[in-house]
């Protein structure tokens, strides 16, 4: 039987890094399959991306005490905000 330790139950940003970038993987292929997007929609994706820039650059942090680099995390979460920014255009010009 496998011993369950406080570390194995508590949720890391990789974990919810991995969760919004699934969500965000499912909502843009729906995006690609409908014909007409509504401005709720755009507003939650739009969300969902800056959380996601968000875990991300704070996934990133975390691995930099670990003597990683940030350089890369702060690129891919600047990028993960602008899709958002993005998103919330689309949503207010639709």
């Amino acid at each position: 039987m496998k011993l369950i330790f406080d570390e194995d139950l508590r949720i890391g940003w990789n974990e919810v890094f991995d969760v919004l970038a699934g969500i965000m993987l499912v909502l843009n292929r729906c995006f690609k399959s409908m014909d007409d997007v509504s401005a709720g929609i755009y507003i939650v994706s739009a969300l969902f991306s800056v959380a996601l820039g968000v875990a991300c650059l704070v996934y990133y942090r975390g691995r930099r005490k670990e003597g990683k680099r940030r350089s890369l995390g702060f690129v891919f979460s600047a990028l993960f905000i602008l899709w958002g920014v993005s998103f919330m255009l689309n949503a207010f010009s639709s």
